[in-house]
């Protein structure tokens, strides 16, 4: 269950629901004996199938935007603290203190930075390198090392971008899921549990094997009817 990453009441519901699928299997030789029975027992495995694809596809948009805008992240961070380092020499041998100003980058200010204000520094170490590319050579900063501080500004701004495309994903997903697990709801409360309710003195044993899953979580209502306290008498 951890790969999907459902809330816990929907892992309570899904496991359940599997439980009622084991049951139904165990007794299929009674369930394909009754067309209408069999019509929603596949409904309902259609609707487990499709609640653990989901999971599963929220759970990969999720972790996979992460790890890439973490990882440009990284990227973003330590090249644009190479240039700065180097940028910050040069300020200090030129006596120039605007430069000295910008190009004071200490590592741990990057990252505790929100992801504007960090391209925001790249881009004015970018702007500053570019101004004074060839005085820079000296200081180990070629045109290649300002193409590459670029790239990673323009890989990390569309990171941010796929992450966001990925939350709508994933929030669409969330609200499918929602309506998979009511859809399966559905099935068992209108059409399953009143079919096996049908079958509660001929087929006894397939009876009593299904509500002992199907009450076990309370997934809602309780299907068993219970007896009523006899009252005292004085």
């Amino acid at each position: 269950m951890n790969e999907h990453k459902l809330s816990k009441v929907q892992e309570n519901k899904l496991s359940t629901f599997i439980d009622i699928e084991t049951v139904l299997d165990r007794n299929s030789s009674i369930v394909t004996e009754i067309p209408a029975l069999s019509v929603s027992v596949l409904d309902f495995k259609k609707v487990i199938s499709d609640i653990n694809t989901k999971a599963v596809r929220r759970n990969t948009v999720r972790r996979g935007a992460s790890e890439t805008k973490t990882l440009k992240r990284i990227e973003l961070e330590n090249t644009t603290v190479e240039l700065a380092s180097a940028l910050y020499v040069f300020g200090h041998k030129n006596s120039d203190e605007v430069i000295k100003a910008i190009a004071n980058i200490p590592p741990s200010l990057l990252d505790r930075m929100r992801d504007t204000e960090v391209i925001n520094k790249a881009n004015s170490i970018l702007n500053t390198v570019t101004e004074n590319a060839d005085d820079l050579t000296p200081f180990g900063i070629t045109q290649s090392d300002i193409a590459r501080l670029r790239t990673c500004i323009e890989n990390y701004i569309s990171s941010n971008i796929n992450k966001s495309g990925s939350h709508t994903e994933s929030v669409v997903i969330t609200k499918t899921l929602k309506e998979l697990f009511q859809t399966g709801m559905d099935i068992l409360d209108k059409e399953i549990d009143r079919m096996v309710d049908s079958l509660q003195t001929k087929e006894k044993n397939f009876y009593e094997s299904y509500y002992a899953v199907r009450s076990v979580k309370n997934l809602g209502l309780r299907h068993r009817k219970e007896t009523a306290p006899q009252q005292q008498v004085n």
